[in-house]
């Protein structure tokens, strides 16, 4: 049939089955609708089974779906669902995936929502590979799709069997393309060539490629690698699937990529200009799945670089489980190669975030500018392990703003802001629809996966709400998308990618449960809430479950698992409250704080079991109006003798350009780790003396009233007032016959003009516990000789106090202090804020 006449039927069909949103469906996703009833819950005994307690029950059957030759009749998932779900209480083994959040019981109704779906979505049939049975997304879509298997297996193994996470990758593999292999659809005439994988494969036996698109086989290498981690491991890797090992396949797919959509100049993959992970071209055609390499234009977008670089990352690691060192080491390097690329051109630094894409193929829009453009794309970097901590903060907040700007009332918004309307040629011609700012659940679960994993809990936790809220506005149905500011649901309506991410931001997120072949992993994020949660993994028979109890002064999580060895555990704990003890069962246990982003979590090992944890919480250290350490800088605070250096926190951590700071009464902490590997340098107090010195201010130094103000410390820091090197002078540090030390003024301390620093305050500089960090570090160079002062502190009148200026503080000898803080660090962080009023906002 040609392409304009299918073209126009599938359209019209579309429009039949339901209305635009199908009909966006099919032809964003190619020819091939069918009908399919909406999941729906119809009486009780329907309601019952999904969720796993009893009921009347039958094994469930299908007949074959219409319009599908090939497809044979539903499997029951290896998961239990004739057995009840056992009580809170009950920590021993059963075949059962269930939660319980008492304060959000709208959350608690997600689950018989994801079950549903994917039990709707269920897909078998008779394939190359042998039987398959796996999922389709949704409505018009009856057909495997490779980067939506990847995103419902995340929840998919606590719920079906092994067949359902093996057969549908197997298949997939087994329909590699060969060197003169042709889509279905045609592709534009272009042959793909051979290692290529197809994106979609039906039941019939066609197998078909998005060719605009670059992320068919990076997703597909992850859903294998779900497998491998899941139940696979090595042996499988080694399966002969179509007369090749599964590893082999899964190489040349990552060699075809390189080899047919990686641009060599940017030694970026590349794509045709779709949003950044749209499948959907702007340019006008009779298929906008595909790609023209006459006219259309290439593009490099960020949401490829994610995928590309974390598939890299997994094949590395399958192949080194196989004994492919080197071939691995070339992974490792490629990945490496790959993030230095994209965030030399994708990543913009003043504005906080990846840029949608670069044009490969030269291109200039009219009228709107794709760099103010807030994709989706960037919480797929952060899902990708792609970022660092600085970037994540960034992306982060500025999702959030985007999400607030477009009236979105949850996560998931694809792109703000949007494209002009009538940008995109063919469909998605409005701004907020489709893939052209329309607002996903599938991609909101990434979102708040991302979130939970990388030390952003609160935030996911407030978006799981909104979502969760969402979905209890229409209680039958899981909507593929929606306009951001609309509850009005819009294609699939019983969207399986959905329940896929959604149910993994719950389950590896916020319960954060994870089952694999490297053993069992318990991170609870649920902080000063109360629940539980019971996980089965059918694919290997094991499971976990726990109870977690919060009160301000003892978490206790009571959990029980059959998964042998040892359990990593790994407990949130809340803001504003450090660790005193853990205790696994009756043995005290030792625990390592981990601070990530805005979370900080107490990290220890348990016995698998039954058995009960405790730990015991005591509250932070608070500065003006309760403020607390900031999660980033508390580990350091801690480690580095900070009430010593810096007294208390005046004020949260914010965002100075680049850098995250926070600010106490001594001094201020600086997050360096974006800008350096040592270290020594990674945390720093940055140069606030200099600062202030520099300044000249006439606030006193060192008391309440001084006869030194700054004013005078700038006159003593002239150039012309540093005192040249001792004789013989050749480098580093001096120590004079009266007890002074000569210190250049110079980074590496080469020769030159400096100053000398007091006697008294050189045995603080040279010991390790007073300054942690070591001098340079802690206080850096002298900026004066050492000045007497006079000063008046509270009670105390007329105290002869003796004071040098360095470039990171402001020291002072107090004779009549008490021992051990004759000399300390003047309240120089006070000084600063007064001094510089907009410093230290939010």
């Amino acid at each position: 049939m040609p392409g304009f006449i299918m073209g126009l039927l599938v359209l019209l069909l579309a429009l039949a089955e339901g209305g635009p949103g199908p009909a966006l469906a099919a032809i964003g996703r190619g020819v091939g609708l069918v009908k399919s009833a909406p999941p729906t819950v119809s009486d009780a005994s329907d309601i019952l089974a999904y969720l796993q307690m009893p009921g009347p029950t039958a094994t469930p059957t299908a007949t074959p779906r219409r319009g599908r030759p090939g497809l044979v009749p539903t499997a029951t998932p290896t998961a239990d669902r004739t057995t009840a779900t056992p009580s809170a209480d009950d920590l021993g083994y059963s075949r059962a995936t269930t939660w319980s959040f008492p304060d959000e019981p709208h959350l608690e109704a997600m689950r018989p929502l994801i079950v549903m779906t994917l039990k709707a979505r269920e897909l078998i049939f008779n394939g190359v590979s042998g039987r398959v049975s796996s999922f389709y997304p949704g409505d018009g879509y009856e057909r495997l799709w490779g980067r939506d298997l990847s995103t419902i297996l995340p929840t998919a193994q606590y719920l079906y069997g092994e067949e359902y996470l093996r057969s549908g990758v197997e298949e997939f593999l087994a329909r590699q393309y060969g060197q003169q292999t042709r889509s279905a659809g045609g592709d534009n005439g272009v042959i793909a060539g051979a290692g290529a994988l197809p994106g979609i494969v039906a039941p019939d036996g066609s197998v078909d490629k998005n060719t605009v698109t670059s992320d068919e086989e990076t997703s597909i290498i992850h859903a294998a690698y779900q497998y491998y981690k899941i139940a696979g491991g090595r042996s499988w890797l080694r399966k002969d699937v179509g007369g090749q090992p599964v590893l082999d396949r899964l190489n040349a797919a990552i060699e075809w990529v390189y080899n047919n959509r990686f641009d060599l100049m940017h030694r970026l993959v590349k794509r045709g200009h779709t949003t950044d992970w749209g499948d959907v071209k702007f340019e006008r055609a009779l298929d906008p799945t595909d790609i023209d390499p006459k006219t259309d234009h290439w593009t490099a977008s960020i949401y490829d670089q994610a995928l590309m670089y974390r598939a890299l990352r997994e094949l590395a690691e399958m192949n080194q489980a196989t004994g492919r060192d080197e071939y691995a080491k070339g992974l490792l390097a490629r990945a490496e190669d790959l993030r230095q690329m994209t965030n030399l051109f994708l990543w913009m630094p003043e504005r906080g975030y990846y840029r949608i894409h670069i044009h490969l193929t030269p291109l200039t829009h009219q009228g709107f500018n794709e760099d103010e453009m807030v994709a989706i794309g960037n919480a797929v970097a952060i899902y990708c392990g792609l970022t660092t901590d600085e970037q994540e903060r960034s992306i982060v907040k500025k999702l959030e703003e985007a999400r607030l700007a477009a009236g979105a009332r949850k996560p998931g918004l694809s792109l703000y802001p949007a494209y002009p309307a009538g940008f995109f040629a063919t469909v998605m011609r409005n701004r907020g629809e489709y893939q052209n700012g329309g607002l996903w659940d599938w991609w909101g679960g990434v979102q708040m996966t991302s979130e939970f994993q990388n030390g952003f809990s609160d935030l996911a936790l407030a978006h799981l709400y909104q979502v969760a809220t969402d979905w209890a506005r229409h209680p039958n149905a899981v909507w593929e998308w929606s306009a951001p500011t609309s509850s009005f649901g819009r294609g699939s309506q019983g969207y399986a990618g959905v329940a896929g991410t959604v149910g993994e931001a719950i389950i590896s997120g916020l319960y954060g449960v994870s089952i694999s072949r490297d053993g069992v992993r318990l991170e609870p994020r649920l902080g000063t809430h109360n629940g539980d949660v019971r996980v089965y993994q059918p694919a290997t028979d094991r499971y976990v479950a726990y109870r977690y109890s919060y009160r301000p002064d003892t978490i206790t999580l009571r959990y029980g698992t059959n998964v042998t060895g040892e359990i990593a555990v790994r407990v949130l704990i809340p803001a504003g409250q450090v660790v005193k003890a853990v205790r696994v069962g009756e043995k005290d246990v030792t625990s390592r704080r981990e601070t990530v982003n805005n979370d900080v979590y107490a990290i220890f090992k348990a016995p698998t079991g039954i058995s009960t944890i405790s730990i015991t919480l005591a509250p932070a250290p608070t500065g003006t109006g309760g403020l607390a350490i900031d999660p980033v800088f508390f580990d350091y605070y801690q480690n580095n003798d900070g009430l010593r250096l810096l007294g208390l926190p005046l004020t949260p951590a914010v965002m100075e350009g680049t850098l995250r700071v926070q600010y106490f009464e001594k001094g201020k902490l600086e997050d360096q780790r974006a800008q350096t590997n040592d270290p020594a340098w990674q945390f720093s107090y940055g140069l606030m003396g200099e600062e202030m010195v520099r300044a000249g201010s006439n606030l006193p130094v060192g008391g309440e009233t001084s006869t030194v103000t700054y004013a005078h410390l700038k006159q003593a820091a002239a150039e012309n007032k540093r005192v040249a090197p001792p004789k013989g002078f050749t480098g580093g540090v001096y120590k004079n016959k009266d007890g002074t030390v000569f210190i250049p003024f110079s980074s590496d301390l080469s020769p030159a003009p400096g100053h000398n620093v007091a006697a008294i305050f050189w045995v603080v500089l040279s010991s390790n516990t007073r300054s942690p960090g070591g001098w340079l570090h802690d206080v850096g160079l002298p900026l004066t000789e050492p000045i007497w002062a006079t000063v008046d502190k509270g009670d105390a009148r007329g105290h002869k106090v003796l004071i040098q200026a360095f470039q990171r503080t402001i020291l002072t000898y107090d004779a009549q202090n008490t021992p051990g803080w004759q000399v300390e660090r003047i309240n120089l962080g006070v000084d600063y804020l007064k001094l510089f009023t907009d410093r230290g906002k939010p």
